[in-house]
């Protein structure tokens, strides 16, 4: 027979040993006084929580807001591990969230809670003497707990200054007291063994500028808290649609972080919203009116960074100021050129992780080829900014910057060659760039040429608008003709003509630059004899193709991508122009594996359409509608190339007899404020044309009409959605976001595929910052707790909206595209 071992049961009044049972259940209490002393305990460490800290009552006054899912989360940590801390930058609402979750500890009667409140602590001795002081204060004996009472969780409060007396005093507590249970609040780790580190940001906010209704808005926790704050001090405020814009703005000009929100809020007594959002270019100046009560570094945004940037050494002080000059988004590169002449470049690294650690600098992960990237938030750069002025170092900092780049294009001044490792970092750090090169502008600074260079060619490659891709036409009017670069950028700029479509400027830029002789460099004197050919117009098609395919040898062989992306897009127009010749088509697959290799990403979407018409003239319908579903998936966010996609896909509708498909296709890429086809050649659009009549001539008028007027309601991403197949003809009026936005709808789209924060930001050209916005609100908002959860979660709501693969494209609303494919 099976014996259960019997367990000794503890008063839970007194703690003696009362009994020996199997079950460790009862009886709980050894008498009726026990129970009651139980019971006092309990309502003890209920009420025992700070009443004598100001922050404490603070947090109890107000409520938490748009902190749930955190809380969850901390309290689950809590559970596992004995030591969590709670870091993130000044304001973020460390504190409030921290006593938040050690109340609801203390309510559940799981815990009695121990507040050390150490922004004023200034020595290890005077840290021990407050902790057995709160040992004391919540029923312990001589400093020592009762062995009832020992499961406490102990707050530590500000942290950051006391690093290693923190260390030191939690290895004392942990060997005294084995159940301790440690939270911490600190605007960098304690690094203590067994540490679990749980990071803050800002609350979720909309988009600066961002037009929705002001229920939208009131999805944001950021604009709840505005809200809430202002009411406080002026009742009758409300959101409405005149001032809900603003509102959205200040939030997201603030991050979302708590303090900054906060204390703009309390100005809206004496000042209407849009003044305050005018006036957030001199927050740290305007946002001081803290609560009387709070700790003096949390009185104003000032007062908050201050106390950050004093804990700095001085090499941190001197790079936190340098990178107050790089824009949102900065990787190594950006870094180690703003620092020049302030620390050497290999203390860089370990400066910019300390700077990450201490919450002055944000990582968002790294991109897909293996680089971190950083960013700043706006507040804090002001106020790093600030001081860099203040130290008078601006200049050294902004001239390491542009140095830094320019070095990376040292072959540039000897044969015009922007290398793909070059065009690399250019294009991770392509912010900064801008930067740079708008600093140059308003001089003759040579340095300001091979910058402008590798903005074009980058614009280029990745198929943004030709007429807005003249910084280098810029930059060599300003620059003395002694410089130099000007003979490399001449031929460069005569390269980007010719992709332009301006063949007799290209010419004339050839022949001013002097390259064809034989003392110029091979790479030079190719590029200019490459020119000439491709404004040469020749008549035998063979021998232009012949000459298209050695001219492509040429520029990978050479490893120019400048050239390259020239060449496949003369190739894409020149299939648009001859009608599609006989022993092309071997040339075209071949240029669309060189496009997808070298990142070309404009070539690219132009080659897709010409293997569609390639295939359209050899009767491969099969293989014509292949390439044009690639083009969309590719372009969907591009309404010029997407239009594009979208009449070939119309074009093979006809073929295949669907008219009335082919009809609300075309129509839709005829909206007003859809971008026209010209630019494609005469030949696609008698194509285009063509298959319209043939449409028309197969239906009845009355159902041609019904086609053309649902094509033309269709919105942008209806009309995708459509032409993809991923949504029926009588669905579309019908079609709701349920319980997100359209944007979030997208995003969660994109999260069901795969996508990281970088990718999405890039994929709808907007700041990663905004996309974790977004994320943490659609889990708000749905109720989930994980990314994993949303991506699930939308797959099965079946709503997608994109493709992991395309690139947005800048500036293309009533924009006219001339992509010289004439």
């Amino acid at each position: 027979m099976h014996m259960t071992t019997p367990h000794p049961v503890e008063c839970g009044g007194c703690g003696i040993p009362v009994q020996s049972q199997a079950k460790k259940s009862a009886p709980r209490y050894c008498s009726n006084a026990c129970r009651q002393r139980a019971y006092r305990q309990r309502t003890k460490n209920r009420e025992g929580l700070g009443a004598s800290s100001a922050i404490a009552v603070h947090a109890q006054l107000t409520p938490l807001i748009g902190r749930a899912d955190e809380q969850v989360e901390l309290e689950r940590r809590l559970q596992s591990a004995r030591l969590v801390t709670l870091t993130g930058p000044a304001g973020v609402g460390k504190t409030r969230l921290a006593l938040h979750t050690a109340m609801q500890e203390q309510r559940r009667g799981q815990a009695a809670v121990v507040l050390a409140e150490l922004s004023q602590v200034t020595d290890a001795r005077d840290l021990l003497q407050r902790l057995t002081a709160g040992f004391e204060g919540s029923g312990a004996q001589d400093g020592r707990p009762a062995q009832r009472d020992s499961n406490r969780l102990l707050i530590l409060d500000t942290c950051e200054h006391l690093l290693v007396e923190c260390n030191e005093i939690l290895s004392t507590l942990y060997a005294r007291y084995p159940a301790l249970r440690v939270l911490a609040t600190s605007r960098e780790p304690l690094f203590f063994p067994g540490e679990t580190v749980s990071p803050m940001s800002g609350l979720p906010f909309p988009e600066a500028g961002a037009r929705e209704s002001a229920a939208e808005f009131m999805r944001f926790p950021a604009v709840r808290l505005f809200v809430e704050r202002v009411r406080a001090v002026s009742p009758e405020f409300q959101l409405d649609e005149a001032n809900s814009a603003d509102v959205g703005t200040i939030c997201a000009r603030l991050d979302g972080i708590p303090l900054a929100i906060e204390l703009a809020a309390q100005l809206v007594r004496a000042f209407p919203v849009a003044e305050i959002h005018r006036r957030l270019g001199d927050r740290l100046d305007f946002l001081t009116g803290g609560w009387r009560l709070a700790d003096p570094r949390h009185q104003s945004l000032r007062a908050a960074f201050d106390w950050s940037y004093e804990l700095l050494t001085p090499d941190e002080q001197q790079l936190f100021q340098a990178l107050s000059l790089l824009p949102d988004g900065f990787g190594l590169d950006a870094a180690t050129g703003a620092a020049r002449g302030a620390v050497s470049a290999p203390e860089v690294p370990n400066l910019i992780a300390a700077l990450e650690a201490k919450s002055l600098i944000g990582s968002y992960g790294k991109e897909r080829s293996g680089f971190a990237r950083f960013r700043i938030l706006e507040s804090v750069r002001q106020y790093a900014h600030g001081k860099l002025i203040a130290e008078g170092h601006e200049t050294r900092a902004r001239d390491g910057i542009i140095d830094r780049f320019v070095e990376g294009i040292a072959t540039f001044p000897e044969t015009g060659l922007l290398t793909p490792e070059c065009l690399g970092v250019m294009e991770r750090e392509r912010e900064t760039l801008s930067y740079a090169l708008e600093s140059l502008s308003a001089g003759g600074d040579e340095r300001q040429i091979p910058l402008a260079a590798a903005l074009d060619v980058l614009d280029m490659m990745k198929g943004f608008p030709p007429e807005e891709c003249r910084r280098l036409s810029a930059a060599l009017k300003r620059v003395d003709g002694a410089s130099t670069y000007r003979t490399n950028a001449l031929a460069l700029e005569a390269l980007l003509a010719v992709w332009r479509g301006e063949y007799q400027r290209a010419a004339t830029l050839v022949e001013e630059a002097g390259m064809a002789g034989a003392t110029c460099h091979p790479v030079a004197r190719w590029r200019a004899e490459l020119v000439l050919d491709l404004v040469r117009q020749a008549p035998e098609n063979a021998a232009a193709a012949w000459r298209l395919r050695k001219s492509l040898e040429s520029s990978l062989r050479f490893r120019d991508p400048a050239s390259t992306g020239v060449v496949l897009y003369a190739l894409a127009r020149y299939v648009s122009t001859t009608g599609c010749p006989d022993g092309i088509s071997g040339l075209v697959a071949e240029a669309l594996r060189v496009a997808r290799t070298e990142a070309q990403t404009g070539p690219f979407r132009a080659l897709l359409v010409s293997a569609g018409a390639l295939a359209l003239a050899d009767g491969d319908f099969e293989q014509a509608e292949s390439r044009f579903v690639e083009l969309l998936h590719e372009a969907q966010d591009n309404p010029f190339w997407a239009g594009r996609a979208i009449e070939g896909l119309a074009v093979t509708s006809v073929h295949a007899g669907r008219y009335e498909h082919a009809l609300r296709l075309l129509a839709a890429t005829q909206t007003p404020e859809a971008p026209p086809s010209y630019g494609m050649g005469s030949r696609w659009q008698a194509r285009v044309e063509t298959a319209q009549s043939n449409a028309f001539a197969a239906v009845s008028p009355a159902k041609a009409d019904q086609a053309l007027t649902y094509g033309r309601a269709l919105g942008a991403r209806q009309m995708v959605d459509y032409a993809l197949g991923r949504q029926e003809a009588q669905g579309v009026e019908s079609r709701s976001h349920g319980p997100l936005s359209q944007r979030q709808w997208e995003i969660s789209a994109l999260l069901s595929q795969g996508l990281t924060n970088r990718q999405i930001a890039a994929r709808l050209f907007v700041s990663v910052r905004t996309v974790e916005t977004h994320v943490q609100n659609i889990r708000v908002t749905l109720g989930l707790k994980t990314r994993a959860h949303v991506a699930a979660w939308a797959t099965h709501a079946a709503k997608p909206y994109g493709n992991p693969r395309s690139e947005p494209a800048r500036g293309l609303s009533g924009k006219r595209w001339n992509l010289a494919l004439e």
